[in-house]
């Protein structure tokens, strides 16, 4: 038996020829086979188009669902502070490090005085060393307790930091409104009509 043209295909299924090279283009309907065929195909999709179950339509449920389930993996991550924002992280570290390169650009100007007198060129070093030392002490105290003890700092100073955010966004107290609403009515200066007469 010869196999059906586009055309006798489009008029069987009642479609434009270009409707049905598209259905054919997308995988809807099978590049080959017999009327019969492309009649139960066509119907199995209009049908699943029906009931809201056709191939676009659950592809796109699937990756709602799945995007859905990985923020809220991401969000219940985060709350056991095994992850955190990089922009917590930045805000967290960028202060740190800035200290850090403050401290030792401090430390010529605060071991001058003692390496001055310093009677060998040796002792003036290890005066220079011993703050660096300090200075380098101090940032590795910042960061001590490893990595899960800077994520659970990170993570604590970056939901200290949303928290003030909302605070600063949220709108006036109810009852703030209310005695804003109020009192434009009381100093409206308008009198009310007495019942029954002219005021």
């Amino acid at each position: 038996m010869k196999a059906p043209s586009r055309a006798e295909i489009a008029n069987h299924l009642d479609l434009s020829r270009n409707g049905a090279q598209d259905l054919i283009a997308k995988g809807v309907l099978p590049k080959a086979g017999t009327l019969d065929e492309y009649r139960v195909t066509y119907l199995r999709h209009l049908r699943g188009r029906a009931s809201g179950h056709s191939n676009e339509l659950m592809d796109e449920r699937q990756r709602l669902a799945k995007e859905q389930a990985d923020r809220i993996a991401m969000e219940n991550a985060e709350t056991r502070v095994e992850i955190a924002r990089w922009v917590d992280v930045e805000s967290f570290l960028l202060p740190l490090f800035s200290g850090a390169v403050q401290r030792l650009r401090a430390v010529p100007a605060k071991a001058a005085p003692e390496a001055h007198g310093a009677a060998t060129i040796a002792t003036g070093e290890a005066i220079y060393r011993r703050h660096q030392d300090e200075a380098l002490a101090e940032l590795a105290a910042l960061l001590s307790g490893g990595t899960p003890e800077l994520r659970r700092r990170v993570a604590g100073a970056g939901a200290e930091r949303r928290r003030r955010a909302r605070q600063r966004a949220a709108p006036a107290e109810p009852e703030d409104r209310e005695r804003v609403v109020r009192g434009a009515k009381a100093g409206s200066g308008r009198d009310e009509p007495r019942a029954g007469g002219m005021a």
